[in-house]
């Protein structure tokens, strides 16, 4: 997190800080804002392609004529471990965006002023 900053996540999590004219981006950091950006969003994707898979094996599963309730209980664990990774990964990637900001650039999301 950031100390004093408990939103900035929150405001981080819609554009990564592309979307927010005030903070006046310089050149390098847009490029690697746009970096974590994109990896975050190739990680998501995977991650919801790991996820669909194992939804079809649960369905698969569950569609038995007499479905292995240790099967499906293992199966719903994966899943809900690919969600919580996709979720954890995310917040990362927006943690790495926001240490890409300068503390001025941080107090501007704030509506702070900047300190002397």
């Amino acid at each position: 997190g950031v100390p004093g900053a408990s939103h900035v996540y929150h405001v981080g999590s819609t554009g990564f800080f592309l979307d927010q004219p005030q903070l006046q981006l310089t050149t390098p950091q847009q490029a690697a804002l746009n970096r974590i950006k994109e990896r975050a969003l190739l990680e998501r994707a995977n991650a919801e392609r790991r996820i669909a898979q194992a939804e079809q094996e649960l369905w698969t599963l569950t569609g038995a004529d007499q479905p292995d309730a240790t099967k499906v209980q293992a199966k719903l664990q994966e899943i809900e471990q690919h969600r919580t990774a996709q979720r954890i990964g995310f917040i990362r990637a927006v943690g790495e965006a926001t240490k890409q900001l300068t503390p001025e650039q941080q107090n501007a999301l704030l509506g702070a002023p900047s300190p002397k």
